[in-house]
């Protein structure tokens, strides 16, 4: 009998650590258009990284905020480039460059790049995120692209491997994000070019992710160029992340007339009494207009918010209350 309960007890707690595991489905991975994230850049460097395995806390809490850009996710069409890359239905914008992507019920995957406004079209797309993720999966993918620039032909050919090798909690300068997978991504390929000429790269890149937010909560990466390395890290501005730990004290926000040329409304439900503070926000994280801080009862508010002070654009209205943090994408036009 007591052998029997010990392992009862043993095939319970290990039933309880299986499912406690995060699993990221292709609904609650894949970007999508028109998502929009603040991304704030730091300056931690390769090695920072931690540990991997399971329940691993990773402490990030006092990194500096270097510089915030906006991610921007829109229809490959859109972009002028759509006819060249007639397999992606993503893109993900900045400034006159683009990551031209592929996404479905199995992969997350690059179909090639325009850097700069120049395109270059992968012939063997590069699969970079597998569907359903969980720790302890790993894929290997070969990838290839030619194309013409300056009068040379280059060739590229490589694999990458991704591997989620880690799951725990992470912790950023504005709060913790429970329950995230850590994808190590490791890409190893080169470009040859009209004359012999060979560029070799070697990459290392670690992906912090979460359940329900389509894009990286942070991400630590080195890419060697024939031997010469460049950083880069960063993280998601809190006011971008609407999965927090914590359950959501919130039932519904929505924003009306949007898009809009003066004056919108901001209606949002509560389940319970909480201190709100609403605010409209540029896309470099700076606030423009406080819409509200005050404590709220349970039910439906609803604010009229001038925007006739401001110019016209782009801006993110944030609904923190309590722990929990709602934004929606805004079009002052």
């Amino acid at each position: 009998m007591k052998h029997f309960t010990l392992t009862t007890l043993f095939l319970f707690l290990t039933t309880i650590l299986l499912t406690a595991q995060p699993v990221i489905t292709s609904g609650e991975g894949n970007p999508v258009i028109g998502d929009m994230y603040q991304v704030a850049t730091s300056s931690i460097s390769m090695g920072s990284q931690g540990a991997a395995g399971p329940n691993v806390v990773w402490d990030f809490s006092t990194i500096q905020e270097v510089s915030v850009s906006t991610i921007d996710f829109v229809d490959p069409a859109t972009t002028g480039f759509g006819g060249q890359f007639p397999d992606a239905n993503v893109a993900i914008a900045s400034g006159t460059s683009f990551d031209m992507l592929k996404t479905d019920n199995n992969a997350m995957s690059r179909t090639g790049v325009v850097n700069q406004g120049f395109p270059i079209p992968y012939s063997d797309i590069q699969n970079q995120l597998f569907w359903p993720m969980s720790f302890g999966a790993t894929n290997t993918d070969n990838f290839a692209a030619t194309w013409v620039n300056s009068g040379l032909t280059f060739n590229r050919s490589g694999t990458i491997t991704s591997e989620v090798d880690a799951y725990g909690d992470l912790m950023l300068p504005w709060g913790t994000v429970e329950d995230v997978l850590r994808v190590k991504v490791e890409e190893d390929y080169q470009d040859t070019y009209t004359g012999g000429g060979l560029i070799e790269y070697e990459s290392e890149i670690y992906f912090w992710y979460k359940e329900g937010i389509h894009y990286p909560v942070m991400t630590l990466s080195v890419l060697y160029v024939s031997g010469s390395p460049t950083t880069f890290s960063g993280f998601m501005k809190g006011a971008s992340v609407s999965v927090h730990a914590a359950p959501s004290a919130i039932e519904d926000v929505k924003v009306f007339p949007n898009p809009t040329s003066s004056f919108t409304t901001l209606s949002i439900e509560l389940k319970e009494k909480q201190d709100v503070n609403i605010a409209v926000v540029d896309l470099l994280g700076r606030e423009v207009l406080v819409v509200t801080n005050s404590t709220l009862q349970a039910g439906e508010h609803d604010f009229t918010i001038d925007l006739s002070t401001i110019e016209k654009g782009i801006y993110l209205v944030t609904s923190e209350v309590g722990s929990s943090i709602n934004t929606q994408r805004l079009i002052l036009k």
